[in-house]
């Protein structure tokens, strides 16, 4: 076989074996075909320091019990799972949503922290009172927050402001938590398998600028809104079933000593009073 024989089939063997470059096109296609849609952060309202409101106390001391060493990013991870441990107990059926087992992007702090954690209480049973000639009183809705969670295309709040009866505003609300509920662990299963989420890059950001005074940014982030419908909801529900004396302690501070710390992380002391005045409406 001569040198210019053997040269032509190279080329043609090369030629076979061609593959033309992906596109940036095809690529980004391929990509957000695997990604999610960012969750929403509910718009919610809270009782905000200066407003009229019942009360008014002054700022609660707060209690970070030892989570100060935490990075900005263990932080989120670690509230994120204790607020979606509570949410579960105020749905329906706290058995739809279990335990995090698996979390390759945080195993161990996550599996440092639930040896230490205290016991998930039992199931919380909500017994809301509302007045609904105020339904319409931004003021006093602003003492429940967890009626803005959204339901379908609206809220529970719009849906009994709608309705000639609020009887089942607790049933309304309980769907509501548990499509929230959902919401939560689906970050939760993002942040796990990637390290990241979309809510997290935003609490980031909000870290690094420093001094965060005003309310309806904080409200952009999902830990804060949080915090407010975890400690409303708290106030108006009361334990189900037996349970033992030493678990009061464990049930009231196991998030609670989480969003102290946020409070002091970002300085912003006037979501202490805030959550006063849910706990004392």
């Amino acid at each position: 076989m001569t040198g210019r024989t053997i040269l032509v089939l190279c080329v043609l063997a090369g030629c076979a074996s061609y593959k033309r470059p992906e596109s940036i096109e095809s690529k980004m296609g391929r990509f957000e075909s695997k990604s999610r849609p960012p969750l929403p952060v509910p718009k919610i309202h809270i009782p905000l320091p200066g407003e009229k409101q019942q009360g008014n106390p002054p700022s609660k001391k707060t209690d970070s019990r030892g989570l100060t060493n935490h990075s900005n990013k263990h932080l989120y991870v670690l509230t994120l799972y204790e607020q979606y441990r509570q949410f579960s107990r105020y749905t329906s059926n706290p058995e739809d949503f279990p335990d995090i087992s698996l979390c390759p992007g945080f195993h161990s702090v996550l599996l440092e922290h639930k040896e230490k954690a205290p016991p998930l209480g039992p199931r919380r049973s909500l017994r809301l009172t509302l007045e609904r000639e105020r339904l319409r009183d931004r003021h006093y809705t602003a003492l429940h927050p967890e009626l803005y969670l959204p339901l379908g295309e609206s809220t529970v709040l719009h849906i009994l402001q709608q309705s000639a009866e609020i009887e089942d505003s607790e049933k309304l609300l309980q769907e509501a938590i548990g499509i929230h509920t959902e919401n939560i662990r689906q970050e939760l299963e993002e942040l796990c398998e990637h390290g990241h989420s979309d809510h997290y890059w935003a609490f980031a950001n909000l870290v690094t600028e420093g001094k965060t005074r005003n309310p309806k940014t904080l409200l952009k982030t999902t830990l804060f809104t949080n915090a407010f419908l975890l400690t409303s909801l708290k106030t108006s529900s009361k334990k189900e079933g037996r349970f033992l004396a030493s678990e009061g302690p464990a049930d009231d501070d196991g998030v609670e000593a989480f969003h102290s710390n946020l409070v002091e992380r970002f300085h912003a002391p006037w979501v202490q009073d805030s959550l006063e005045s849910l706990r004392k409406k």
